[in-house]
């Protein structure tokens, strides 16, 4: 199917993205598709849990675990600059973004070897299937490999 975008930036064009965007995954969650998306691979040795988060610092993301929860915690500051040549004015907008996802698995996390590393704007958790961990873990530090 061919289709004319429409040029201007407005109701039309965000209703245009969203129907595109629906109809090329329609399995995502409609309250999703600005979100951060998580992904869980299976390995012979490993759970993998990924997720892009661009804009985070790697100090801004906590790892907890609970039992057979794996929290994903990560905030950032965004800046929006707006200047207006036409009248001489220049407006600054700070907010803070904020995700917080849960991950359930069928077994205890808290005696697991885990281990994160943040690298290229992805969050890479690893949980290891054999091994034992003596003292009862909590959170989860997360190495930075920024470039």
């Amino acid at each position: 199917m061919n289709r004319k975008h429409l040029p201007q930036k407005g109701f039309f064009h965000e209703l245009q993205e969203f129907v595109d965007t629906f109809f090329s995954n329609p399995f995502a969650d409609f309250f999703d598709l600005n979100m951060v998306q998580f992904n869980l691979f299976e390995t012979e040795e490993a759970y993998i849990v990924k997720a892009e988060l661009p804009g985070y610092h790697p100090k801004n993301i906590q790892l907890e675990v609970t039992g057979p929860y794996l929290r994903v915690r990560a905030s950032k500051t965004v800046l929006h600059e707006v200047q207006n040549d036409h009248d001489q004015t220049y407006v600054t907008e700070q907010s803070q973004e904020m995700i917080e996802r849960m991950i359930d698995f069928p077994f205890s996390l808290e005696h697991k070897p885990i281990t994160a590393r943040y690298q290229n704007n992805v969050l890479e958790v690893t949980i290891k299937k054999d091994g034992f961990i003596s003292e009862k873990i909590t959170t989860i530090p997360v190495q930075s490999f920024i470039e």
